[in-house]
């Protein structure tokens, strides 16, 4: 593929219509979603080394997820900050946490390499899925790290080759050609689980 004809602003435009698009069909499939995912979450968060009164920054949560599992732990004195690119997405976050009397969650519509928090403001960040669909993965980590406080921990969960994971790879290919949208550049990030502390 030919990089110059890559647009990231109208990829990430797609890439927002999309989510926008499918947020009802997973509000439909949330519990079987989270069922498969909780391994996943768990994972995360043990990674992340949540504790009560942190901090924590969710990137691209989606319909709110690790941050609903993460809120409890981080307890009233604790709080969570939810990004998403998806205005809907974000919509049933908020249902979900209203259900669950969850108060010490921030949602907020940002697009993750957008965002711009304070130096040392969080305790731990977390993302479940979201890395891979940023076409600019190093500018954002290096962006995130100046948000970290001391000592505090990065965990995120990346797919791998769409080939390799045909449950999601055939939904994604039939998004991307409902919406003509271009091929992402192609990702390093192609471990199942990956960490960097710092």
């Amino acid at each position: 593929m030919n990089t110059n004809s890559f647009d990231p602003n109208k990829f990430k435009d797609g890439q927002r219509q999309q989510w926008n698009s499918v947020a009802a069909g997973w509000k439909k499939w949330w519990e079987t979603l989270e069922r498969m995912a909780k391994d996943v979450t768990v994972k995360i968060i043990e990674m992340a080394d949540i504790q009560p009164d942190q901090n924590v920054l969710d990137i691209a949560t989606g319909i709110g997820e690790p941050a609903l599992t993460v809120a409890p732990l981080v307890g009233e004195k604790g709080k969570v900050v939810a990004t998403d690119v998806s205005s809907e997405m974000l919509s049933i976050a908020r249902g979900r946490a209203k259900e669950l009397g969850v108060t010490n969650i921030d949602f907020q519509e940002l697009d993750a390499e957008q965002i711009n928090y304070p130096e040392a403001e969080f305790d731990s960040i977390v993302c479940r899925w979201g890395l891979m669909f940023l076409p600019d993965v190093d500018g954002t980590l290096n962006s995130l790290h100046r948000m970290l406080s001391t000592d505090s921990k990065f965990a995120t969960a990346v797919w791998d080759e769409p080939e390799k994971i045909p449950f999601f790879s055939f939904a994604v290919h039939t998004l991307k050609n409902m919406f003509d949208l271009p091929q992402p550049p192609r990702m390093r990030l192609q471990c199942p689980v990956w960490q960097t502390e710092y």
